[in-house]
């Protein structure tokens, strides 16, 4: 496992997973039904290496959800904002990148400069964590305004809500901040290759022009040479 995949895993899956593991505990602890109680957790290998697995599944699961809660505050897709805004930056740049082009735009940096993409991969990362940051602090805020309802005790549990729905909102907009640093690095530094999918991959790969065929000379045979071979002679007219 490389530091890239790794790193991508981590932030993007496995510590959004650990976050609506704990929110879904508390849920279960509010509905007073069997839960985990944190303060009895076994410090086990077997434990720890349980919750992993477990936290990077729920990650892979819940992370449409945040991708479509992510949507309700950024409607306008990254790509095109990112297209706009390069065009907005380089107007004398007649490039002809469109949206959809920012996977192979991404695989083609990659090949070229590995390091570059594991840098800007870094930023979807850490744009998907916030994503899924920002719901599972809604999510947490539900639960204590269930426990306000329940209990009563609004003094208690108000102050937890309000800090979950500024920090949701908080994380979501940075979500959308990394999100667009990504989209725009990708795009930006396509433009040091081509202004376009196909001159990139023309001048990576260019089509070699098979030469037109040339005939061959043909071979001289052994009575060709010879009658090349013999002088000619020329006859003089009786006088």
């Amino acid at each position: 496992m490389s530091f890239a995949f790794g790193f991508y895993e981590i932030f993007s899956y496995a510590i959004p997973g650990f976050v609506y593991i704990l929110v879904a505990n508390g849920f279960l602890q509010l509905l007073k039904f069997p839960h985990v109680k944190l303060g009895q957790v076994p410090a086990t290998l077997g434990f720890i290496v349980l919750t992993a697995i477990l936290s990077y599944l729920a990650g892979h699961l819940v992370d449409p959800i945040a991708y479509r809660w992510y949507l309700l505050f950024n409607r306008q897709k990254e790509d095109e904002k990112a297209i706009a805004s390069l065009k907005e930056q380089y107007p004398e740049l007649n490039f002809e990148f469109k949206a959809s082009d920012r996977r192979t735009l991404y695989s083609f940096i990659k090949h070229k400069n590995l390091a570059l993409a594991e840098y800007l991969t870094k930023f979807n990362a850490i744009s998907m964590l916030l994503q899924n940051l920002s719901l599972g602090l809604v999510l947490f805020t539900l639960t204590q305004a269930a426990y306000i309802f329940i209990t009563g005790q609004a003094l208690r549990y108000s102050l937890g809500t309000l800090l979950g729905l500024l920090f949701s909102f908080v994380a979501i907009k940075q979500s959308a901040q990394f999100k667009s640093w990504y989209t725009q690095g990708i795009f930006g530094q396509a433009l040091h290759y081509g202004t376009s999918v196909e001159k990139m991959f023309k001048e990576e790969w260019p089509v070699e022009k098979t030469p037109a065929p040339t005939r061959k000379p043909r071979a001289r045979t052994k009575a060709s040479a010879s009658k090349t071979s013999k002088p000619r002679t020329t006859k003089k007219k009786a006088i």
